[in-house]
C-alpha cells in the first residue's frame, strides 16, 4: 500500500497502490498500449535488515508495433522481506534511449 514509484521522463511520483493502479490501468486500457519489461542485472541482499536492492535495464514498447520505437533506461527498486514474502517498497526509472515515437517530448 505504501510503494512509491518514481517515473522515468520527469520523475513524477505516484505514491500508494492506487496511484500505481490508476497510472498502469489507464496504459492498459488503450489500444496503442506500451509494454514494459525490466530485466534484472545484479541483486543485493542486505546483510544486516531484511532487505535487498534490484538494478537494472528496461525497455517498453508499444504492443504489436515494435517498429514505432522504443524507450528504454535503468531502474532500482527496493524490497522488504515480510510475513508475506518479498514485497517491493520503493521503484525508481530513468529514462536514457529512445527511438521513434516513444522519445518523450522535450519541454
Amino acid at each position: 500500500e505504501d510503494v512509491v514509484l518514481v517515473a522515468a521522463s520527469y520523475s513524477d511520483l505516484f505514491l500508494g497502490a492506487e496511484a500505481q493502479l490508476a497510472l498502469w490501468q489507464g496504459n492498459f486500457g488503450r489500444e496503442d498500449r506500451v509494454i514494459y519489461s525490466r530485466t534484472p542485472d545484479c541483486i543485493i541482499l542486505s546483510p544486516l535488515m531484511p532487505l535487498a536492492m534490484e538494478y537494472g535495464h528496461w525497455i517498453g514498447q508499444q504492443e504489436g508495433s515494435p517498429e514505432q520505437g522504443s524507450v528504454s533506461g535503468s531502474y532500482a527498486a527496493k524490497w522488504a522481506l515480510t510475513n508475506d514474502g518479498w514485497r517491493l517498497d520503493a521503484e525508481t526509472f530513468m529514462t536514457e534511449a529512445c527511438e521513434g515515437a516513444l522519445c518523450p517530448a522535450r519541454d
